[in-house]
């Protein structure tokens, strides 16, 4: 089948547009959707400092070349990549190091999972404990906003899809913890740095293919952490819809973003009391801390 753009073979059929998009259309559709959603999101000011999370995978190195040609003319705003650093070699690292060198972006390490001296009766180092992983990854993210904080980021951008969205804001609906919807968004004291997905309106297929297009290295994706019992289920229940409604991925995102703000009325969230963050009286990654330090 031929690109719907040009005389190109076509890579890739959108079934939500109905397009046959071939590598160089392909990239432009996504780069200009990309451009929307944070001009939409207002995620690049003058004065940012952006800090891009990295975990070794083809996703996250897309996301930081992005970013890279979209602030390297300006003279206002700076990237600084955050290179997650596992116990376990990891060739995609090896690659963003020297993807990051290439780009002149300066490098900080973050430490997987190491933020806190965790006891041996703790149930985050019982290797036979399910939740271990889960525990393991919130630690992760507390060390990226932690070390945020420490270098002067505004913003730290993550590699996170419309898939990934789109399953977070079912699960937690289906959960009744519509609370945790607000997970990242602006704190009541204004303190950064904020979280932000460029990738957020992209399918996780495409970001696949943008990524080859661009041609950068690493696994396909990370490791994803399931913070709910039923995750799985919801995933194949997701799925099994969108085969027959296609727009219904970004309707539950445009959902998500629809709760957030109308849950952003004074008064109407409720907030953590140890780290500000919208959402729960006591967010997961305080209660976790709370545990480990006791």
């Amino acid at each position: 089948m031929r690109c719907s753009a040009c005389p190109k073979d076509a890579i890739f059929h959108q079934p939500y547009s109905g397009k046959y998009l071939c590598p160089t259309h392909l990239r432009r559709d996504v780069e200009s959707r990309i451009r929307h959603t944070i001009r939409v999101h207002r995620w690049l000011r003058p004065g940012d400092h952006i800090g891009v999370a990295l975990a070794g995978d083809r996703r996250s190195s897309a996301l930081l070349v992005f970013l890279h040609g979209l602030v390297s003319t300006r003279r206002d705003t700076r990237l600084t990549a955050m290179i997650i650093q596992d116990n376990a070699h990891n060739p995609g690292i090896d690659a963003q190091l020297a993807l990051s060198r290439e780009c002149r972006i300066p490098v900080v390490t973050v430490p997987a999972g190491h933020v806190f001296s965790i006891g041996a009766g703790n149930t985050a180092r019982n290797q036979q404990d399910p939740g271990k992983d889960v525990a393991r990854d919130t630690c992760t993210w507390i060390s990226i906003e932690r070390i945020g904080k420490e270098h002067g980021m505004t913003k730290i951008a993550t590699s996170r899809s419309l898939d990934d969205a789109a399953t977070s804001v079912l699960q937690c609906l289906m959960s009744g913890d519509a609370g945790q919807l607000f997970a990242g968004q602006e704190k009541s004291d204004g303190t950064l740095p904020l979280f932000i997905h460029p990738f957020i309106n992209i399918p996780e297929e495409e970001v696949d293919l943008y990524a080859q297009a661009l041609g950068v290295e690493g696994e396909s994706q990370v490791r994803r952490v399931d913070r709910k019992i039923f995750s799985g289920d919801v995933k194949i229940l997701m799925e099994d819809f969108t085969v027959r409604h296609p727009s219904a991925k970004y309707s539950l995102v445009h959902l998500g973003e629809e709760i957030c703000r109308a849950g952003a009325r004074p008064g109407t969230i409720r907030i953590c009391a140890g780290c500000g963050m919208p959402g729960q009286d006591i967010c997961a990654g305080c209660r976790l801390e709370s545990g480990v330090r006791t």
